[in-house]
């Protein structure tokens, strides 16, 4: 489904790429799915699990 999809697409960049390359936001309302993803170097930012919040983490 679309989980499956994210996480493909999630794992083949950070494979494919460096942190310095990459810089990633996600962004978990229902704060299970992308969980196992809050350690990674490519992130920009902590994983944002607050609607309220993710506009101003993409600001």
């Amino acid at each position: 489904g679309k989980s499956v999809c994210i996480n493909c697409i999630i794992l083949s960049l950070i494979f494919k790429s460096a942190p310095k390359d990459v810089r990633m936001i996600l962004i978990d309302p229902k704060v299970v799915e992308l969980s196992i993803f809050s350690a990674l170097p490519h992130l920009f930012c902590p994983v944002v699990t607050e609607p309220k919040k993710a506009a101003g983490a993409l600001r």
